[in-house]
Formats: structure tokens, C-alpha cells, sequence
């Protein structure tokens, strides 16, 4: 229990225009990642995902639309890479598009160096793709390693996301830029298989 905490409350003094509530939408738009992670090619599972690019996607933005509503999409990178179009059309319907990963992986299997290195592809692709910096970042699976949690709640994260009014860039602890010094992560075959290059 003293590794991990919620953190400061975000509960502003007063909510904008004097609301009494707050609603927050975001959606996951895992798509075919999780099936990929895995290595597997079952044509139901990918099909399962597809559904996520070919109808969620474009229903939950007509929703939207129709209400007025801005909303967050996580995004994992690889879902970027097959789909950017999708990730582009999010963005210029003013929504935002966040982290979501590489490809879903289990960040609870990865060391803190691997989980680092694939938040910076994804930083770089997402950027790359939406035209702006992901706006922040869930992690694709809950869990934490051991050594990822930090025993001081006040220490800081070996990355963050820092917002300098609309532009975001990922920082390490010396506040240095960690994001504009590597090329783009990946890509995709015409297998249509996720390839990650470092």
C-alpha cells in the first residue's frame, strides 16, 4: 500500500460556468492490438477488432457530433499505424487522442527500460500521426512492477507528459525533451504484422 497512491485531489474549488458536475468521456480504441500482441492470426478475433475501426469508432463520433461533446481517444500506437486515418478524423472533430501503449502490451511483464522505450515510440507515432502530441496516457493494462512504483509517493516519474499550453512533450526527471531524438517506431508489413524497430 505505501508504493502506490491516488495522488492529489483534482477537484477544483468551482467547476466552469458554475456546473455542479463534471463528466469525463473517453473512449479505448484497442482495435486489433490485443489479438496482434498475442501473435495470433484467428480471422474471428481480428474481425472482433475491426468492428472497433469500421463501426464503433465512426458511431461514437456521430454521438458525439450530435450532442456537441468533446472526449479523449486512447489510442494504442499500433492502432495508429493501421488506422490513421481514424486518428486523424478524431482529431479534427476537436476530440484528443492519448496513449495508449505500443500494442496493448501487459506493462506488468515489462521491465521499466522496455515500458520507457515503448511509451516514447508511442509518444513519437501518435505525434506523428494526429498531427499533435498525445494529450496524456493510460496505461494499456493495469499493473504495476515492483520496481516501476516508487516507494517516495513524491519522487517523479521517470517520464511525464508536460503541457506548455497545446503542445505536450514527453520529459524525463532533468525536464530534457525524452521524445524528439529517435525515429519512427515501426511499421506495418503488408501481412499486416507489427514490426517494432528501435
Amino acid at each position: 500500500m505505501e508504493k502506490v497512491r491516488a495522488g492529489r485531489s483534482l477537484h477544483p474549488a468551482r467547476w466552469k460556468d458554475g456546473a455542479r458536475v463534471c463528466v469525463a468521456l473517453s473512449f479505448d480504441s484497442d482495435h486489433e492490438t490485443s489479438t496482434l500482441r498475442e501473435g495470433s492470426v484467428s480471422p474471428g478475433r481480428l474481425s472482433q477488432g475491426q468492428y472497433g475501426s469500421r463501426a464503433a469508432v465512426p458511431r461514437i463520433l456521430g454521438l458525439l457530433r450530435r450532442h456537441d461533446i468533446r472526449a479523449s481517444f486512447f489510442v494504442p500506437a499500433v492502432v495508429a499505424l493501421l488506422h490513421p486515418d481514424e486518428q486523424r478524423r478524431v482529431v479534427d472533430e476537436g476530440h484528443e487522442i492519448a496513449m495508449h501503449g505500443w500494442i496493448h502490451e501487459m506493462t506488468s511483464q515489462l521491465t521499466e527500460t522496455v515500458e520507457r522505450d515503448l511509451m516514447r515510440r508511442a509518444h513519437e507515432t501518435l505525434a506523428k500521426i494526429a498531427g499533435r502530441p498525445p494529450g496524456g496516457r493510460a496505461r494499456p493494462v493495469v499493473g504495476l512492477q515492483p520496481d516501476h512504483a516508487r516507494a517516495d509517493p513524491r519522487a517523479r516519474a521517470p517520464l511525464r507528459l508536460v503541457a506548455d499550453g497545446r503542445r505536450r512533450a514527453l520529459r524525463d526527471p532533468g525536464g530534457r525533451r525524452a521524445d524528439g531524438d529517435r525515429r519512427a517506431a515501426g511499421g506495418v508489413d503488408q501481412g499486416r504484422r507489427v514490426r517494432i524497430s528501435g
